[in-house]
Formats: C-alpha cells, sequence, structure tokens
C-alpha cells in the first residue's frame, strides 16, 4: 500500500504538469476565471464515469460535515487557489508559476503540524527543506519580485490558498473514501461552473466550444485523475508525504517551458529541479 500511494503521488505530478500546459493554451481564450470554471462540465462527466467503472456509492451516508468540507476544499482550491494559478501562469510563465505555486509544500507542513497534529519525521523534514530550497533556486534565477512583485504575490496567495484545500479535503478523507471526496469536490465546481458556461454559449457559441474542450481536457487531468490519484496517496501514504511528491511535478514543468513554450530556463532552475528530486526521495523513504 505505501509504494502504491508514493506511485499515486508521482502520477499526480504527470497530470498536474500536463493540465498547466494545457491551461497555458486554453487560459488565452477563455481568460482566467471564466478558464477555471470552465473545467467543471468535463470533469464532472469523467469523474461520473469513473464512479460508475468502480461502482462506487458516492451518495449514502452524506454527512453535513463531509459536504460543508467538501464545498469549502472546492471553493478554496479549484475556484480561488486555480484562479490564481491560472492567472499566474500567463503572466508570469509556466516554469516560473508552477515552482512558486510549489510553495504550498511549506504552508501544508506547517498546517499538518499545528491543526492535523501530524508530526514530522526527520527524513520528511529534510526532504521538505531540501524541496523548498529547490523551489526558491527556480523561482529566484527570475528575478521576480524586481520585475512582476504582484504576479510573484498572486502565486504566493494561491499557494496558501491550496495548503488550506488540502486541509478540508484531509478531514474530508477522514470520513469516507477517496472516489467519494472526489466526487463532491467535483460536483460542487461543477455546480459553479453552469451559469458561466449557459452564458457563454449563448453570447458566443464557438468560442465556448473551444473554452470548454481545452480547459475542460486541462481539468480533466488535473481534477479528474490529478486529484483523485492525489486523494489516494493522501489516505495511504499520508499528506506529509503526498504533498511534497506530487509538487515534483514543477521539474516537469521547468522541462515543458523550456522544450515546448520557450521560456527561458538556466542551469540554477536545473539544479533546483535536481535537488526536488533528492528532497522527493528523503520523502518517500
Amino acid at each position: 500500500m505505501f509504494y502504491l500511494g508514493v506511485s499515486a503521488a508521482l502520477l499526480t505530478a504527470a497530470c498536474w504538469t500536463l493540465s498547466a500546459f494545457i491551461y497555458k493554451k486554453g487560459e488565452i481564450y477563455a481568460g482566467s476565471f471564466k478558464g477555471c470554471l470552465a473545467r467543471g462540465f468535463l470533469s464532472f462527466i469523467s469523474f461520473t464515469l469513473i464512479i460508475s467503472f468502480y461502482r462506487a456509492d458516492v451518495f449514502s451516508d452524506l454527512s453535513l460535515s463531509f459536504l460543508i468540507l467538501t464545498l469549502l476544499s472546492a471553493v478554496t482550491g479549484f475556484l480561488i487557489s486555480d484562479f490564481l494559478y491560472i492567472f499566474t501562469i500567463r503572466r508570469i510563465g509556466l516554469s516560473c508559476a508552477v515552482p512558486l505555486a510549489s510553495t504550498s509544500i511549506a504552508f501544508s507542513a506547517l498546517i499538518n503540524s499545528l491543526l492535523l497534529n501530524i508530526g514530522l519525521t526527520a527524513s520528511v523534514l529534510v526532504g521538505t527543506i531540501l524541496i523548498t530550497t529547490s523551489i526558491w533556486l527556480i523561482s529566484a534565477d527570475s528575478r521576480l519580485l524586481q520585475t512582476d512583485a504582484f504576479g510573484f504575490s498572486m502565486a504566493i496567495l494561491g499557494a496558501l490558498f491550496w495548503s488550506v484545500s488540502i486541509y478540508f479535503l484531509t478531514l474530508a478523507c477522514y470520513i469516507a473514501s477517496d472516489l467519494k471526496v472526489n466526487f463532491w469536490r467535483i460536483f460542487w465546481l461543477f455546480l459553479f461552473s453552469i451559469p458561466f458556461t449557459i452564458h457563454g454559449a449563448y453570447k458566443n457559441p464557438r468560442r465556448e466550444l473551444r473554452v470548454t474542450f481545452l480547459m475542460g481536457l486541462g481539468g480533466v487531468l488535473a481534477i479528474s485523475f490529478g486529484w483523485w490519484f492525489f486523494t489516494y496517496a493522501v489516505q495511504t501514504v499520508g499528506p506529509e508525504r503526498a504533498v511534497p511528491l506530487s509538487f515534483l511535478y514543477l521539474i516537469f514543468s521547468v522541462f515543458i517551458g523550456r522544450r515546448i513554450l520557450k521560456e527561458k530556463a538556466t542551469y540554477r532552475k536545473f539544479a533546483g529541479a535536481l535537488i526536488a528530486i533528492i528532497g522527493a526521495y528523503f520523502v518517500s523513504v
């Protein structure tokens, strides 16, 4: 079960990397807020198919506390944090936005210790410090504080909200299965997306179809599969390991930003990526 949880966290990293690339393309047509909501329809349809395949019961034994936790996790994660994430991908570039968003590793470690009473082992602590150091190397290389302090601040704020979302998700995982938790988180996103999708279809059907497809495809990867893998990892290896391992997607994002999107990538960024790999090893042992 331990190695399955580690594998799930690494699959999460792969899904989030591919979705970030698609978000950058789709955000051009949609804008950050609309693009964030446009993911709801296809994400809900795809995850409903997953639920049907596993014949999972997601409607029985629903408590008010569980529904509130999944709603809060969806609002802070899928809406607020992801809006800031998609916004900063376009503003400061994929290879900078992703590492800065990954500072949520440090926030999550603090929340785990203070609110969930999850003790940090020496190896997990060392791994988290190494991964945080790698993030500093990657982001400092671009001198964002001097060139775009607003973009830098929005990326950090998004990371903070992401950590809060993980806190609510972890509490929900204590109550129900990974499939049930993610179904209801995606359901809330779907409800929020309905009025904006209808309005967009009425105003410009062809543009809305393109936006829904691009952002929806990113949503299927990031939300339906990425968050499903992540929730499973949280339940099997704990958030203190799942969070740092899943954020190895910053390495893949630097590579994609350099090779495909032609963003600037220096030796300092690649050194940061290497340190992140070493940190992930300490977290997983």
